[in-house]
């Protein structure tokens, strides 16, 4: 099973594709501060976020993330560098 992180809420239409299909597990994580993010991602596989900040203090800790998903318009709130350099893979969609 695949472990989702929800970075902030999203609309719960947006959460039916995880409450439909028994593959994927997921968290809304609300507090994104960098520390509770630090204690909270690196146990999911794959994180969607939209105007949270990922920066490298952060990332360099999520060893099993795979998967980034950003829900609006540009990248500026993710360490590109960072994650190019681990190979995540970025998505976006507005």
């Amino acid at each position: 099973m695949k472990k989702i992180a929800i970075v902030e809420n999203i609309h719960a239409d947006g959460l039916k594709v995880f409450n439909t299909n028994s593959n994927y597990e997921y968290e809304i994580i609300t507090d994104v501060s960098e520390e509770n993010l630090i204690k909270k991602l690196p146990t999911f596989d794959a994180c969607t976020l939209r105007v949270s900040k990922l920066n490298e203090n952060i990332l360099k800790h999520c060893s099993k993330l795979k998967v980034i998903s950003r829900h609006g318009v540009g990248y500026d709130n993710v360490d590109l560098n960072y994650i190019k350099k681990k190979k995540y893979y970025l998505i976006n969609y507005c």
